[in-house]
């Protein structure tokens, strides 16, 4: 069988639409190739850049959290294998501009900055994962504006080789979208490294390189009392004490859920439905301060809401990426949506790191057809690195979240309030 993911909570990938059957490799150590024209003068890669290091940097970042180890050789083998077939068993990484290479994108071609296509068997076991990054655009590591950030590009699509899919968490590595360097005049570092939410799904496929520390597990089937709603949710934790995302997933269609590979902690839960119609719920804390498996069945009503916050922004631009932000600065931050205005809803934090200035609640005209407010918020200086929630909460008491939108980063984000 044949997988394609782009680089477009943590979410596993599956062999089947009963969602059981996880996709994984059998063997925790993994062959991976690397094509030379990687290594060659590429035309799209800047010149002097650190290929092969870059790669073992992206490759160390799951190690070190997942127990698993990358073995790696070089080839002058520049295409993946052929849709059409069972694969070679080549793990390959490429950005030959050759024709199978390009048929990977499809419709694509334009906007993916890599693709992986993993060939796997009925029991979900992986037996290659072949990573293109796309020949016709532009790569770097040293943040050029414009240009895609070699190391995080391959640190996503790596995650997709481990049978990871697409995170639901603004601030994870395995988060639907990439931005190019420049975006919010940043460049593009954050998802070098993994988030609590990445781990967590590595940790869930093969277990964890610190296992004293690890790990508990959430399941259970949430069901939505309203008529003619979607069942599906949106599932996230976020440390009670810190505040900061720990992992998230979606439901399936019936409303049943996993959360795995949790480090030992209490958390706080919490649902928003897929239709930004509706409230988010808090559905309390759970602690797995000892590991083990809780228990979380539930039914729950949605209540409508009349507003809709679909964007974080960051210096005027408004984006679906997280707003990478140091501890013990202050910056102001942008939201985009639907009736968002000062006069009816407030922005707030759960972790009592974050201060945000009420009386700084300022609405922007962008156009008719999307609202947007902007917000100051404070930073202790403690602030541990890691994804951080916001709530939007309307007058009438009903909430939304932007899951993981604002990211401490220990890469250096100059743009304060001071320098305004």
């Amino acid at each position: 069988m044949i997988f394609i993911s782009s680089a477009l909570s943590y979410t596993p990938q599956y062999t089947n639409k009963d969602k059981n059957i996880p996709l994984r490799w059998s063997n925790k150590k993994i062959p991976i190739t690397i094509s030379n024209s990687l290594l060659d003068k590429s035309i799209n890669i800047k010149a002097k850049s650190n290929v092969l290091e870059t790669i073992k940097k992206s490759l160390e970042h799951w190690e070190e959290v997942a127990d698993i180890e990358f073995t790696y050789n070089f080839s002058d083998k520049e295409s993946v294998s052929d849709k059409s077939s069972s694969g070679d068993g080549v793990s390959l990484i490429t950005i030959a501009p050759t024709s199978e290479n390009l048929l990977l994108f499809d419709e694509k071609i334009e906007e993916s900055s890599a693709m992986t296509r993993l060939f796997f068997n009925t029991k979900g076991e992986i037996k290659e994962a072949d990573i293109v990054l796309n020949p016709i655009l532009l790569f770097t590591t040293d943040g050029t504006f414009g240009t895609f950030d070699l190391e995080a590009t391959l640190t996503h699509e790596i995650g997709h080789l481990l049978g990871l899919g697409h995170s639901q968490i603004i601030g994870s590595t395995m988060h639907s979208h990439q931005g190019k360097n420049g975006i919010y005049n940043l460049p593009g570092f954050s998802s070098r490294t993994l988030s609590e939410d990445d781990k967590a799904g590595a940790v869930s496929l093969y277990g964890s390189r610190q296992p004293d520390l690890c790990c508990g597990k959430i399941e259970g089937k949430l069901t939505i009392t309203n008529p003619s709603i979607s069942k599906q949710l949106e599932i996230w934790v976020e440390d009670s004490q810190t505040g900061k995302v720990i992992a998230g997933i979606s439901t399936d269609a019936n409303g049943n859920f996993v959360l795995d590979g949790l480090p030992n902690s209490v958390y706080r839960i919490y649902a928003q439905s897929e239709s930004s119609s509706y409230s988010t719920i808090s559905l309390g804390e759970i602690d797995l301060r000892e590991g083990g498996i809780k228990k979380l069945n539930k039914e729950i009503r949605l209540e409508p809401k009349n507003f809709e916050a679909s964007y974080v922004g960051f210096n005027g631009q408004l984006s679906s990426l997280t707003v990478p932000v140091n501890a013990g600065k202050s910056y102001i931050i942008y939201v985009g949506g639907k009736n968002l205005s000062p006069n009816n809803v407030k922005i707030g934090f759960h972790s009592t790191n974050f201060k945000v200035n009420s009386k700084s609640l300022i609405k922007h005209n962008y156009s008719e057809n999307i609202s947007v407010i902007s917000f100051e918020v404070e930073i202790d200086e403690l602030t541990p690195v890691g994804e951080y929630s916001f709530f939007i909460k309307s007058h009438d008491g009903n909430y939304e979240y932007l899951v993981g939108g604002v990211s401490v980063e220990n890469t250096t984000n100059p743009w304060d309030i001071k320098v305004f």
